[in-house]
């Protein structure tokens, strides 16, 4: 995910010019500074835009308490339904650091994986599913390792497991590649 240059290279459809789209309540992924999911979500509510942040509970023991804390299912992300029209009030709120994108066109989400997810999230918290946060790369992806050694390496995915993914790293001029195990959690989609 890239970061935008300014407010004025997003777009929220490909023809900006059409009103109907502008008007259109959509949603859309916030992608939020480290620990401000919950606070961009309530500045969300403030500004009377719908937020949807999908928490799981965990219960976790202190000396002198025992306590369930909520945690988000995606870190880094608040989820968000406006219109196009809103997107500088959107971009404006503390903590909130881009909204998620394809080149400079903002990337919507379908109601009913919103919907989905809320459903899966209620029910793990109401049986105490334990979630388990994989990031979502397929195999022939093209991916950027984003820490460890091979840090800004880039490759195709030739083969996904649970922790680690085998990477191939390659010069397609010669057909001629390396592949090579990465932990999944150090790759980004390019």
């Amino acid at each position: 995910m890239t970061q935008p240059t300014g407010i004025s290279a997003l777009q929220a459809n490909p023809d900006p010019a059409e009103p109907a789209a502008r008007l259109a309540r959509r949603w859309y992924a916030c992608y939020t500074r480290g620990h401000y999911e919950k606070r961009v979500a309530a500045h969300l509510q403030e500004r009377q835009i719908e937020s949807f942040l999908p928490t799981h509970s965990e219960e976790h023991h202190w000396s002198d308490r025992t306590k369930r804390v909520a945690y988000p299912l995606f870190p880094s992300y608040v989820f968000a339904r406006f219109r196009a029209a809103d997107l500088s009030c959107v971009l404006n709120i503390e903590g909130l650091v881009t909204i998620v994108r394809a080149g400079t066109t903002l990337l919507t989400i379908p109601d009913d994986e919103i919907a989905n997810v809320r459903r899966f999230a209620e029910t793990a918290d109401r049986y105490g599913i334990a979630p388990v946060p994989e990031p979502f790369v397929d195999v022939g992806e093209h991916v950027r390792v984003t820490a460890g050694p091979l840090a800004g390496v880039e490759g195709i995915v030739l083969e996904w497991r649970r922790a680690r993914t085998r990477v191939l790293i390659g010069l397609q001029a010669v057909g001629q590649g390396l592949s090579v195990n990465v932990d999944t959690s150090s790759l980004q989609r390019i």
